[in-house]
């Protein structure tokens, strides 16, 4: 655990402190990253997953007044196919910056993954993983001095839903649907095939799966899958829209989460139609804009197909990785 120092003092996390976490992020995301902020329902979901042990596994900072100047957490995922991961995340109130928090912060995620990774007893290679944005100096400079190096990068794509939406359709005996709760199951199943070519995917397990399909900003309204002639999920496309980020955003938006097809049912052009029904639907709703991320070495060249619906990039963030 970090050090006390004047007027900062270090525990555990509990449930207590989602709110105050909340408020932290909602700080740091009008300065780091407007377009998006983490919800009081995703945090307290991250610290809820079975696989985090919230006095071993979480940190918070805060000052004589109980108010929270930093947090973070450490979470092994389970199910791991090819690697484990033990993934660092967190952050600092802007207000606060500049005071060794950060450092301290991220000593520690470092040496408690680490131990995650040592303690799992897998034969499987170990990552240290954390995210920054591209143009976030600080953070990714934080971060090499724990051994983790910039390993990929992601684009942060926006398009006008104003602008025209082509209507593109599905050959039969395929089926373009709307999502429906009963194909979760059937979804998270293609969601696993479909990305499981893409660098340093692993299995979504059912636990997590929930924090996608049962958040309270997914938005089925904008949802899609494609169905085969057997009934099975060949592809799909989910996406989240929630309000308290269009003040930042400047506009109403939809987030599109996921979108995916299965290797089986690939070159078919199940990408562009799931989209293109995304969009459109997003556009009728009185929506302004869709936005999304990508990696920009996609193994199935999604940047081109993003590009060619109209997407144009707005931002970038990385990916670090120590591997142990």
């Amino acid at each position: 655990m970090p050090a006390d120092a004047h007027g900062v003092h270090w525990r555990a996390i509990g449930l207590a402190d989602v709110a105050a976490i909340a408020d932290l992020e909602g700080e740091l995301a009008a300065v780091d990253h407007p377009h998006y902020r983490e919800t009081h329902e995703a945090i307290e979901r991250g610290l809820l997953l079975s696989t985090v042990d919230l006095a071993r596994d979480t940190m918070l900072a805060v000052d004589d007044g109980g108010r929270a100047l930093a947090w973070g957490h450490v979470i092994r995922p389970s199910g791991a196919a090819t690697t484990e991961r033990a993934i660092l995340a967190g952050g600092v109130r802007p207000s606060a910056r500049r005071r060794g928090l950060g450092s301290a912060l991220a000593a520690w995620q470092a040496d408690r993954g680490r131990q995650l990774l040592a303690e799992s007893g897998s034969a499987l290679p170990g990552w240290l993983v954390a995210g920054a944005h591209a143009d976030h100096g600080p953070a990714v400079d934080l971060w090499a001095r724990h051994g983790l190096a910039v390993t990929r990068y992601y684009l942060g794509l926006d398009r006008e839903l104003a602008d025209p939406i082509p209507e593109l359709g599905v050959a039969a005996p395929l089926r373009l649907e709307p999502y429906r709760a009963e194909l979760s199951e059937a979804v998270r199943a293609a969601k696993n095939d479909a990305f499981r070519d893409h660098w340093g995917m692993q299995p979504t397990d059912e636990e997590r799966w929930a924090g996608v399909v049962e958040a309270e900003v997914f938005t089925p309204q904008f949802s899609f899958v494609v169905l085969d002639e057997r009934d099975e999920v060949a592809g799909f496309v989910l996406t989240e829209s929630d309000p308290e980020d269009w003040p930042g955003i400047g506009r109403s938006s939809v987030y599109l989460s996921l979108l995916g097809v299965r290797r089986a049912a690939r070159g078919q052009r199940l990408a562009p139609a799931l989209l293109a029904a995304s969009l459109r639907a997003a556009a009728a709703a009185g929506l302004e804009i869709a936005s999304l991320d990508v990696d920009l070495e996609s193994p199935t060249g999604a940047v081109g197909l993003y590009t060619r619906m109209g997407f144009v990039e707005a931002h970038r963030s990385v990916q670090l990785v120590r591997e142990l």
